[in-house]
C-alpha cells in the first residue's frame, strides 16, 4: 500500500497530541517540541521521516531503545522501553493509517482487535457454542504467546504484511527495533 508523503503539518499536529506529561526520550527530546519549530523544520522533519519510509528503516542514531525499570507497588520491576523521539514521532503520524487497515481486517476470532480482551473473546466463543443447536463437540483456544517476539522470525512477519496489504513503509521499520541495541536504566545507572 502506498503511502502519501508526510506533510510538515502533519509533524506539527502529532507533535501537538502528545501530552506534556509523555516522557522525554533518550535523545533529549520532548515530543511537543516538534510542534514549536519553525514550518521549515518541521518540514526537515517530514523529509526525513519521508526517507525512513523509502529506506524502511530508521537511522542508526535513533536505532536504539531505553529500558527503564520502573518499581511496581509490590517490589517488583516493570520494563518500560523508550524509543527514540523521531520513531515515536513517525508512529503517531502513521497511527491513522494502522486503525485504518485494522478496521478493514477485522475478524471476530481477533482477541486483539479495537474494544475486544482477549478473555471476551474466549467466553463469547463459549458462550456461541454452548447455545448453537449443534450436538458437535467445540474447542476454544486461548495460547499464552509467552516472549513472543523474541521468536519471531523478522523476515517472513515482513512477507505476511505484504500479502495482508499492510503497508511495509510503517511495518519494516517497526519490525526491525526489535533488533535494536537496549540499554537498561535502573535509577539513574545505565548498562554499556
Amino acid at each position: 500500500a502506498k503511502l502519501s508523503a508526510i506533510t510538515s503539518q502533519q509533524v506539527k499536529r502529532a507533535s501537538g497530541q502528545f501530552s506534556e506529561n509523555s516522557a522525554t526520550s533518550f535523545d533529549g527530546a520532548h515530543l511537543r517540541h516538534f510542534g514549536m519549530i519553525s514550518d521549515e523544520g518541521a518540514g526537515v522533519i517530514a523529509d526525513l521521516l519521508n526517507l525512513v519510509e523509502e529506506q524502511l528503516r530508521h537511522p542508526e542514531a535513533a536505532a536504539h531503545i531505553l529500558i527503564m525499570l520502573l518499581t511496581k507497588p509490590n517490589g517488583e520491576f516493570r520494563p518500560i522501553g523508550l524509543y527514540s523521539s523521531l520513531y515515536r514521532l513517525h508512529g503517531k503520524i502513521r497511527r491513522q493509517e494502522c486503525r485504518d487497515w485494522e478496521i478493514s481486517h477485522a475478524r471476530e476470532y481477533y482477541a486483539a482487535s479495537p474494544n475486544k480482551s482477549i478473555p471476551s473473546v474466549v467466553w463469547k466463543q463459549a458462550a456461541q457454542n454452548e447455545a448453537s443447536a449443534s450436538t458437535a463437540a467445540s474447542l476454544a483456544v486461548l495460547w499464552d504467546l509467552a516472549k513472543c517476539y523474541e521468536h519471531v522470525r523478522r523476515a517472513m512477519l515482513c512477507h505476511k504484511c505484504v500479502s495482508a496489504h499492510f503497508p511495509l513503509a510503517i511495518a519494516k521499520p517497526a519490525i526491525d527495533s526489535y533488533k535494536w541495541t537496549r540499554t537498561l536504566e535502573y535509577e539513574g545507572i545505565a548498562s554499556q
